[in-house]
């Protein structure tokens, strides 16, 4: 079975009430903590014994969050940069107690593609895992982009959400280069350079709800 709810009281002997159903925690494994304390969110494995849920795990609040990286998850590029905290997409998110893949904080620039995991407390989302896209030579972190091309002066220059694409070297599917305008709703592949120059190695022209 499984369970959740809020513990009670601090266990005794194991015991304890969770949401008012007894539960013996005496011989369960606990995940996220150290001890249950009261008031606390858990969520609780076992079965049941005719009277009492007999624990084989105890999950403590936060835990879960904590292994994904957060509750809430924001893609997109700086576009402004005072010592840890970043705007990204409308949203101030503060990068210094994260842990980071491919880079790190000191590399964080504005124009860098970051996707952040971590959890809103305010108007901030304190970021716990960040992947920085933004690598030097745009052939080692890749990743999509989807939406409508705006400020296009041609196919090496062009942005996408904000974000600068060169697609001079892209292969295109359903169409070519001569087809990119403004307001074209595109997907593209490929890697941020150290420029913050979104390198696009395949476009996709989307034509209709189908494609």
């Amino acid at each position: 079975l499984k369970l959740r709810g809020v513990a009670e009281a601090t266990p005794v002997a194991g015991a304890l009430l969770v949401s008012g159903t007894p539960v013996q925690v005496a011989n369960a494994r606990i995940v996220g903590g150290l001890a249950i304390v009261p008031g606390q969110f858990i969520e609780v494995k076992g079965s049941w014994d005719g009277s009492t849920l007999q624990a084989t795990q105890v999950e403590l609040e936060g835990y879960r969050e904590s292994q994904l990286g957060g509750r809430n998850e924001l893609y997109g590029s700086v576009s402004s940069l005072n010592g840890s905290l970043a705007l990204v997409n409308g949203v101030t998110v503060d990068l210094g107690a994260a842990v980071f893949s491919h880079g790190t904080l000191a590399q964080v620039a504005v124009g860098s593609y970051v996707e952040v995991k971590g959890n809103l407390i305010g108007s901030t989302l304190q970021a716990n895992r960040v992947e920085l896209k933004t690598v030097g030579n745009a052939s080692g972190v890749s990743y999509e982009q989807y939406g409508q091309v705006a400020g296009f002066v041609s196919a090496a220059n062009f942005t996408l959400n904000g974000l600068s694409v060169d697609a001079s070297q892209a292969r295109f599917e359903h169409g070519s280069a001569a087809a990119l305008a403004n307001g074209v709703y595109l997907e593209v592949k490929g890697a941020q350079d150290s420029r913050g120059v979104f390198v696009a190695s395949k476009v996709e022209i989307k034509h209709g709800h189908d494609d």
